[in-house]
């Protein structure tokens, strides 16, 4: 079973942006970090190195028969003699059936001339003299020489610069009427900015890349069908389109400002063009049960149960003692509930201590018990107490087991002495899980090819899946645990074969359900 990106509708098939035999010349250039001067100190760009570095390695996605002549430009490298000349090379490099590609990722602006882009070693107290005249860099030689075919793609904002400077009155955001002058060519040119003048171009921690980049990134790689178009190639427009919506829906949902970035595209040509073609590789659904495509690692595998109670009904919770239902969760109020618990959960670990003695025939040394754990060489039990996390007033009593040996027999006797105690196994994410969207997205498919139900609360970063027989899958991203539920308190046994058949991990390392096993992972 198989599914193809979503294209997007067209009447009439785009011209080709990259002639027969044509050759690709990139320039890329990306300043994340500024030369250090005492004074007038240019201001860092959050991720602008991983942004460039991106965008390169896009390149042999959008052009894989294409020999790509790069010139990169990083940090240090990106001083103003440097980006002259590498802009001057690269243009005369470009005939009228190649490709310019010029990236840029920085601080931009408009000095009442000109747009301007920082370079390096540019000095904050003298910014007109020390940046680059972009038109006098790029677009006056462009349209002078051989080149027809330019795309540019800058990734810059003048806010940072504005907040610094802005006393010098030589700062404001870059102008759009610059651009809509230069497209107005007879020849296939496409500039895209990040951002409209006057609005910030965002980064974003969680991305690792500016906001921008990481969704320019993700269309030229073919990986966005909203990008794609019926003739399975991406345009001027369907960028344009995408860039317009992706970047806009993203900051909203994930960014805490009110601010918009909406970005800005000029293009030239008379017909919507293709920029590149895109694989039409099918791509294989999973098989039903694998959600190793979220690819996160587990710190712990456990078997577990939890069991709620109201703060005020817990043994020896007494108002004439001046005790108190606690208004918010923290660790005194969780540590109380647990001394109040302290009888009930010490006898019901003495009573599986017994029965661990029985059914498997230990000696007490080979037993180690404490105020709320019990080990033995087969499994470890354990009792934690903790408040609800969005209930104060609530207690959570969860009983846990991890199985360290999985002998038929061993096993067997682990299900006699804890009888019907679980209805869960559960994974730990160790590091970073995986992100809310991509959790939705995937189950979504499922559903879409599957069956089953979702529901999901991006305010609790919780999704849940229920698959069409019986049994759950809990994601738990705030909490950091993923957990494949049954619907009622069952045995160890059966809770581990509702639990085998579910793939999660990475596809390279699925976990396994038992404690031995998942420390050989």
């Amino acid at each position: 079973m198989t599914k193809k990106p979503k294209k997007l509708e067209v009447s009439e098939e785009p011209s080709s942006l990259l002639a027969s035999g044509g050759h690709v010349t990139a320039i890329i250039i990306a300043i994340e970090e500024y030369q250090p001067r005492s004074n007038g100190q240019i201001p860092s760009v959050d991720f602008a190195r991983a942004d460039a570095a991106a965008f390169s390695a896009t390149l042999d996605k959008m052009f894989p028969d294409r020999e790509i002549h790069r010139i990169e430009l990083i940090d240090n490298m990106a001083t103003n003699m440097n980006v002259r000349d590498g802009v001057k090379q690269a243009i005369h490099a470009t005939g009228p059936d190649d490709l310019l590609i010029f990236y840029y990722a920085g601080h931009g602006f408009h000095n009442g001339v000109s747009n301007q882009i920082t370079v390096w070693d540019s000095n904050g107290l003298n910014l007109s003299g020390t940046c680059l005249n972009l038109r006098e860099l790029l677009f006056d030689p462009v349209e002078k020489s051989e080149c027809h075919r330019l795309l540019a793609f800058i990734d810059a904002c003048a806010e940072d610069l504005e907040e610094q400077f802005s006393s010098r009155g030589v700062v404001s955001n870059m102008s759009e009427a610059e651009f809509k002058a230069f497209v107005n060519v007879d020849q296939y040119v496409g500039v895209f900015l990040s951002c409209t003048p006057g609005q910030k171009s965002y980064s974003h921690a969680g991305l690792g890349h500016g906001v921008w980049s990481y969704h320019l990134v993700h269309a030229l790689s073919g990986k966005a069908p909203d990008a794609i178009d019926a003739y399975a190639v991406i345009t001027d427009a369907s960028l344009r389109d995408y860039l317009s919506t992706s970047v806009r829906r993203y900051i909203t949902k994930n960014m805490s400002t009110a601010a918009q970035q909406t970005p800005l595209t000029r293009t030239s040509a008379t017909n919507r063009f293709a920029i590149c073609q895109v694989n039409e590789e099918e791509e294989l659904v999973p098989p039903e049960n694998d959600f190793t495509g979220l690819s996160f690692n587990p710190d712990a595998i456990f078997f577990s149960h939890i069991e709620t109670r109201a703060y005020d009904k817990l043994p020896g919770f007494s108002r004439s003692k001046k005790h108190f239902v606690p208004d918010n969760v923290n660790a005194s109020s969780a540590e109380f509930a647990r001394n109040l618990l302290e009888e009930e959960i010490a006898e019901e670990i003495e009573n599986y201590y017994k029965e661990t003695k029985r059914v498997l025939r230990l000696r007490r040394d080979d037993i180690g018990t404490g105020d709320d754990t019990l080990d033995t060489d087969y499994f470890r039990f354990w009792i934690e107490v903790r408040q609800t996390p969005d209930d104060p007033a609530e207690i959570q009593i969860m009983r846990c087991l991890s199985v360290r040996n999985d002998s038929e027999e061993k096993l067997q006797g682990i299900d006699e002495i804890f009888g019907n105690t679980f209805d869960r196994v559960v994974c730990r994410i160790r590091g970073r899980g995986p992100d809310f969207d991509s959790v939705v997205r995937r189950l979504e498919d499922v559903v879409m090819e599957y069956g089953g139900t979702l529901e999901e609360s991006e305010r609790k970063q919780q999704v849940t899946y229920y698959f069409p027989e019986k049994g759950r899958l809990e994601f738990d991203l705030a909490d950091g645990r993923v957990s494949i539920c049954a619907d009622r308190k069952s045995s160890f046994l059966d809770i581990l074969e509702l639990a085998r058949p579910v793939a999660l991990g990475t596809p390279q390392e699925p976990i396994k359900y038992l404690s031995d096993e998942s420390q050989r992972v």
